[in-house]
């Protein structure tokens, strides 16, 4: 049994989705009849220790989720929190629900395929080393370029994509985040939080590449393969 008693969850789907051109963002798109952010949600129920998943969401949608929860009884673990203008604001209020827990997922609503065994691995090494990120190695070629023209290659060796959940020691996290906002600090994941403001080295946990972030339409026809993919098995 770990060291740690409770596992917390922030979903956050606060985005406009404005990249698809739509009304609907893309976070509550069905996929394969399920909201998309429906499907982010339901690895984390399976969690051993849950304690409770904040799901962070526009104030127009503030409705919609809490009706999904309650058809799907899941008001007991599942609250929803008023998403803020930017990413760190929507993880801020989710950590003020959660922030009774041991340790803390922070993950994108966008990506629907994460698994229990990610989840479990990305917290032991949460609580040994304060901070985990799920991640898989770069295998594509890295060119920098000037004025589109290449002018280095860059070494593929010891470059990792990290994609979420990012996994935190509760406590590290939310203080990480208060000197962030009081900074006006914004990162461009929750990682660099604790790279910049407290010397923590985050340890990261293998991912997948089946792990993928719906952020172009064209993402949703490798979504949609992914889930019957694994509607087969």
């Amino acid at each position: 049994m770990p060291e740690y008693k409770s596992i917390s969850a922030i979903i956050a789907a606060g985005g406009s989705g404005n990249r698809f051109g739509g009304e609907i963002p893309k976070q509550f798109m069905d996929l394969e009849n399920e909201p998309v952010v429906i499907r982010s949600i339901f690895p984390f129920l399976e969690m051993d220790y849950l304690k409770s998943i904040a799901v962070a969401v526009p104030a127009e949608w503030m409705d919609w989720m809490r009706d999904q929860i309650k058809d799907r009884k899941w008001s007991k673990y599942v609250k929803v929190v008023q998403g803020g203008a930017h990413r760190g604001e929507s993880v801020y209020a989710g950590l003020e629900i959660v922030k009774d827990s041991d340790v803390v997922h922070i993950h994108d609503a966008a990506r629907p395929f994460l698994t229990k065994k990610m989840l479990t691995e990305a917290a032991k090494k949460a609580w040994e080393y304060g901070g985990a990120a799920v991640a898989v190695p770069v295998k594509d070629t890295l060119k920098k370029e000037d004025e589109g023209l290449i002018v280095s290659t860059i070494s593929r060796e010891n470059l990792w994509q990290v994609q979420t959940p990012q996994t935190f020691r509760t406590k590290v996290i939310l203080k990480a985040y208060k000197i962030a906002m009081n900074l006006g600090f914004q990162g461009t994941d929750d990682c660099v939080l604790l790279e910049r403001l407290t010397g923590i080295k985050v340890k990261l946990v293998q991912g997948s590449e089946l792990n993928i972030k719906i952020t172009q339409p064209e993402d949703f026809k490798l979504a949609a393969a992914i889930v019957r993919m694994n509607d087969s098995r």
